[in-house]
């Protein structure tokens, strides 16, 4: 539906739509413009370009994946093997994914982690060391994705929920784009630096994963 013009306003859009897909029954909201701010962002510890991919826990990544190709203008990037996960870009966003639905065994879907880009792998490594002294849980990394090229570093915050500082991605022209590649789900396979997820979280991941 169309939202209202009081509503649109509220969000500073100048006009939208949502949506509910049926795979999932998540919300999805479409925009054409949006205000933007005159006065530049202050970041005093960290030079963020922006948040720019969530990952949604669902229970059947192909059959999310493929609604979103066919119904709602998404394209995909990478996939692994069995289907544990693909890689989706909202065309024509050049970002190599925007949307990441990764395969648990789970009734219902769940935010998995929301990914924040920073400018210089200097804003990684003094998180990294940040985590360190303020005794926060890793999950993941450093590392650098073998799919988008990314490096990466994956935090939990005190409820849990994860954290992304992700650095550089695979860029994608409008026109002449590559096939998306069907990627190793082999345990050595899932990070180029050899970078190892958290156990605990990936316990209810398929088996193949959980060999990690």
């Amino acid at each position: 539906m169309w939202l209202g013009a009081g509503e649109s306003a509220d969000l500073k859009l100048e006009r939208a739509f949502r949506m509910i897909e049926p795979v999932l029954g998540t919300t999805w909201e479409y925009y054409a413009r949006m205000t933007y701010l005159t006065s530049p962002r202050q970041n005093r510890l960290t030079k963020f370009q922006g948040g720019k991919h969530y990952g949604l826990v669902v229970p059947d990544c192909k059959k999310m994946n493929d609604y979103m190709v066919e119904n709602m203008g998404f394209l995909v990037s990478d996939y692994m093997e069995g289907w544990f996960a693909s890689l989706l870009r909202a065309f024509p966003n050049p970002n190599h994914h925007s949307f990441a639905p990764l395969q648990f065994p789970s009734p219902k879907p769940v935010f998995h982690h929301v990914a924040f880009m920073v400018d210089e792998i200097d804003d990684i490594g003094k998180l990294l060391n940040r985590a360190k002294q303020f005794d926060v849980k890793i999950q993941f990394g450093i590392g650098r994705h073998p799919t988008s090229g990314s490096i990466h570093l994956y935090l939990y915050d005190p409820d849990y929920f994860v954290w992304e500082y992700t650095l550089g991605m695979e860029q994608f022209p409008e026109a002449g784009a590559r096939e998306p590649r069907r990627m190793s789900s082999l345990p050595e396979n899932l990070d180029l630096w050899q970078a190892v997820p958290d156990r605990e979280h990936f316990s209810k991941m398929p088996p193949i994963i959980q060999a990690l």
